[in-house]
């Protein structure tokens, strides 16, 4: 596997940061680059730090999570939303999918549901750009 998969994550809660937070740290293939309290933070921070995957709550003030969501699939692609809400209704999971999340975790979670997740959504991000990679190259 390659270097670490580098995760931001934004939450309105700093308990519920600081609590993902330890979740990943059990993990050594994860590492914790940055945090965000509203969406229009985790825009500026992701495309600061251009992180692997971006941990996105849905309700925070300023700018919620599908409007961040949004924001950051279309100015920063290399970065994968995958969004976490104790909304686990289809309705949510459906906004969020339109918005370009990729995955869609229930809290709470398990500390093995939030890793697998993460490991799972970023092997086939990876795999997805290098097939567009090859096939780009392939055509010129």
């Amino acid at each position: 596997m390659v270097d670490k998969v580098r995760v931001v994550i934004v939450d309105d809660s700093e308990g519920a940061r600081n609590n993902i937070k330890e979740l990943i740290s059990f993990d050594k293939r994860l590492e914790v680059i940055g945090e965000a309290s509203n969406g229009e933070e985790a825009v500026f921070i992701t495309r600061e730090a251009r992180p692997d995957i971006v941990l996105m709550d849905i309700n925070m003030p300023v700018m919620d999570g599908i409007r961040a969501t949004e924001e950051i699939t279309l100015t920063v692609p290399e970065s994968t939303v995958v969004i976490m809400s104790v909304q686990g209704e289809n309705e949510y999971i459906r906004k969020a999918m339109s918005a370009g999340a990729r995955e869609f975790l229930v809290k709470p979670f398990s500390s093995e549901d939030l890793v697998n997740t993460v490991l799972k959504t970023y092997d086939i991000e990876s795999r997805r750009r290098e097939r567009t990679t090859t096939s780009k190259t392939s055509e010129e």
